[in-house]
C-alpha cells in the first residue's frame, strides 16, 4: 500500500508535528535525506493569507467575463442592496 505524506495518520507520528517528525527521522537517519528538514514558521501567517486571497480575487476570470472575482462580488452586494422597484 502507497501512501503519502498527508495520508499518514496522525497516531503514527506520534502525535508530533509532521515536520517535527522529518527532523528527528532526518537526526537517526541523515543518509537517507539530500536536504536538511526546515520548520520554516510563519510562511501561513495571517497577512500573508490576506494578501494571496487578495491577489487572487483581483485575477480577472473567465466565468465572470474576465472581471475579477471581487468587483463581480461587489456588483452583486449593490444590487442586492437596492431598494426594490429602483432602476440602475
Amino acid at each position: 500500500m502507497s501512501r503519502t505524506n498527508h495520508h499518514i495518520p496522525q497516531s503514527a507520528l506520534g502525535h508530533i508535528a509532521p515536520v517535527q517528525a522529518l527532523q528527528d527521522w532526518q537526526e537517526k537517519r541523515p543518509e537517507l535525506f539530500k536536504k536538511e528538514v526546515y520548520n520554516l514558521t510563519g510562511l501561513d501567517s495571517q497577512e500573508q493569507l490576506d494578501a494571496i486571497a487578495e491577489r487572487l480575487n483581483q485575477r480577472p476570470r473567465a466565468i465572470h467575463g474576465y472581471f475579477p472575482p471581487i468587483s463581480v462580488y461587489g456588483a452583486m452586494m449593490e444590487r442586492l442592496n437596492q431598494p426594490e422597484g429602483s432602476v440602475h
